[in-house]
């Protein structure tokens, strides 16, 4: 796939055949202050895009959309289909961010939520 297709592909997503009924909390970074960033999600549920408020694709490494190895069902992310989504989607990005151009820290993933402070907190443990 060249960069032309990969743009083609992204741009579906704001022209409404993906889904944007989907949480964008972690795709924030780069956001305005007061502004949402937005998360559309293909029809498999594991390609995203992220598009700030005026419908701009967002490439900032910080927000970038990832791909899915196992998409979640938006219901509860520590059970069933959420368990995966969590421990083969989820963990890496705590871990190691979006990309190697990705200048978070692994705290500032951790404390994006109670999920994240519960996994910081464990992996401290262990060390």
């Amino acid at each position: 796939m060249n960069i032309e297709e990969l743009k083609s592909i992204l741009s579906d997503g704001i022209n409404n055949t993906w889904n944007n009924k989907v949480s964008a909390d972690y795709h924030q970074y780069s956001a305005l202050p007061g502004e949402k960033n937005i998360k559309y999600v293909d029809s498999t549920g594991r390609i995203e895009a992220i598009y700030d408020k005026n419908g701009n694709y967002v490439s900032d490494p910080r927000d970038i959309g990832t791909y899915n190895f196992m998409p979640s069902d938006g219901i509860n992310p520590f059970i069933s289909k959420n368990e995966w989504h969590y421990k083969l989607d989820m963990l890496p990005w705590y871990e190691w961010g979006n990309s190697t151009e990705d200048t978070t820290t692994y705290d500032n993933r951790a404390n994006k939520d109670l999920k994240g402070k519960i996994v910081r907190n464990f992996m401290n443990s262990l060390y």
